[in-house]
């Protein structure tokens, strides 16, 4: 990737690379995830990656091929018609599809994330993956333990179910080693902030340097910060006297032009697990007993 057609060089970029599920063995890393891996985060750009759909075990171990907070590798593949035909084709495009038409819905921002959605259009999976809400040790869930995203089929009347019905986009982690961000709508969302910090920053460039160019540069961002909390895409952000201190602003550093900002920002988790606890309630018996009592003391 050396450059980006004017006519999609914008944020949220997603990249669709063909045959990323092709691997010489089980030892080696498929050439165009590689090649991926070397150059999204120059262009701010994510991928959905296609794994080997055949066994959960063979997904797993292509997933562990990667270490990239950029790519999204998905376990199973699609089946679709093309006109008679019914043909198995890579569930990569459809899940890019599915992150288009969730960041269409909000105003064209990445923040959301885009699990528990339908995907359209599916005749089939190459293989049917057991999946449980209520049951961690099922197929499915060990591959989103691996950061595999699945596609699940809906069954009616079952309460571990996805849905009731149709197909079912499960996943929202990247190939990410640590879990600062693997969550790979927060990544998204993260470089659309930092293109519009390039916007910004940009205008101020070549001024003159001043304690009120300083402020106003610093202003500008926590503005436009403030517009993402209200818009809940962002939880929180560093107030803007965090974001500038004498220790990492040296007057040598003054001096050449070069300024140093410490931006802290926290996206948005999304919901992935739910905990509860049901047991006995004793303060409901003892409204019975005394609803008796008062009953039976207003008839006496």
């Amino acid at each position: 990737i050396t450059d980006i057609p004017s006519a999609v060089n914008a944020t949220p970029r997603i990249v669709l690379a063909g045959r990323t599920a092709w691997r010489a063995d089980l030892d080696t890393t498929n050439p165009v995830i590689a090649a991926l891996e070397a150059n999204l985060g120059k262009i701010l750009a994510v991928a959905v990656v296609d794994v080997d759909d055949t066994s959960a075990a063979n997904a797993i171990d292509a997933r562990e091929t990667m270490s990239s907070e950029r790519l999204m590798p998905v376990g199973v593949a699609a089946r679709v018609y093309e006109g008679e035909v019914l043909v198995t084709r890579p569930m990569s495009p459809r899940v890019a599809g599915l992150m288009v038409r969730v960041d269409n819905s909000t105003g064209g921002t990445p923040f959301d994330p885009f699990a528990n959605r339908a995907i359209y259009g599916l005749a089939g999976l190459s293989r049917k993956i057991p999946f449980s809400l209520l049951d961690g040790s099922t197929e499915g869930q060990q591959l989103l333990e691996a950061n595999v995203a699945i596609v699940a089929e809906g069954e009616t009347g079952v309460d571990g179910a996805i849905s009731d019905g149709g197909y079912v986009f499960i996943g929202t982690d990247n190939a990410a080693t640590g879990e600062l961000f693997e969550q790979i709508h927060q990544v998204r969302g993260t470089d659309y902030i930092v293109t519009e910090l390039i916007q910004i920053t940009r205008q101020f460039l070549g001024r003159k340097m001043s304690a009120d160019t300083v402020e106003a540069w610093i202003n500008s961002i926590q503005f436009k910060l403030r517009d993402h909390k209200a818009a809940d895409h962002i939880l929180g952000y560093s107030p803007r006297d965090a974001m500038f201190t004498a220790d990492q602003n040296s007057p040598e550093n003054l001096r050449l032009g070069r300024i140093h900002l410490d931006i802290g920002i926290e996206p948005a988790p999304v919901f992935k697990v739910a905990e509860h606890e049901i047991r006995r309630y004793l303060p409901a018996v003892e409204g019975l007993v005394n609803e008796i009592v008062s009953r039976l003391t207003s008839s006496a």
